[in-house]
């Protein structure tokens, strides 16, 4: 992988310390596995005649759970095979609710409360230092959602778009659910 290459050569000129490189390297890592999911999901999609839903889906999805978080899988593979699930049912279960506008419209709506009450949902291993930064990324995780459901709602002739925009902000809300359930499981 690339990002291993530059990591090594930075570790080789010893320019940087060892933990900002673990740093470089992981962000750069989880950039490649994005990238590569992204490409691989836009053929399966494109094959299946969905492409611009996708995209749309995709575009949508990551700009809420950027601040709200959400489920995180320990291995590449397992996170593809949980994405693809995802953006399947954002995809395909807006063309099954073309004539649910309205109560789709009340469900994308209810999804607010779970970012309202469990985002951010971070991995451990991405700790968030103060209550203000918590504060900020619930809010903006909230803003976003509301802010593709009005777009939904304006675009509301266009069935295929806006269906696919109010079940991405439902499914990348309703996701953190799994995460606080698997955290309170552990707790016990």
């Amino acid at each position: 992988m690339i990002s291993k290459m530059i990591a090594n050569y930075y570790r080789k000129t010893e320019l940087l310390s060892e933990r900002t490189i673990e740093c470089m390297e992981y962000a750069m890592l989880a950039f490649e596995n994005e990238i590569s999911k992204l490409l691989m999901f836009a053929l399966v999609f494109m094959m299946l005649g969905f492409l611009e839903q996708f995209l749309l889906s995709y575009i949508v999805f990551v700009s809420v759970r950027i601040f709200a978080g959400g489920i995180h899988c320990k291995t590449y593979w397992r996170c593809a095979v949980v994405s693809m699930m995802m953006f399947s049912v954002c995809v395909f279960g807006a063309n099954l609710c073309s004539d649910f506008g309205k109560p789709l419209f009340v469900i994308s709506l209810l999804s607010i409360v779970c970012p309202l009450v469990l985002s951010p949902m971070t991995p451990s291993f991405r700790i968030i230092k103060t209550d203000n930064h918590k504060r900020l990324l619930k809010i903006l995780a909230i803003l976003l959602s509301l802010g593709w459901i009005i777009l939904a709602g304006i675009i509301a002739k266009h069935k295929v778009l806006s269906h696919t925009i109010m079940t991405t902000v439902s499914v990348a809300n309703y996701q953190l659910v799994i995460p606080a359930m698997l955290h309170l499981k552990k707790r016990r």
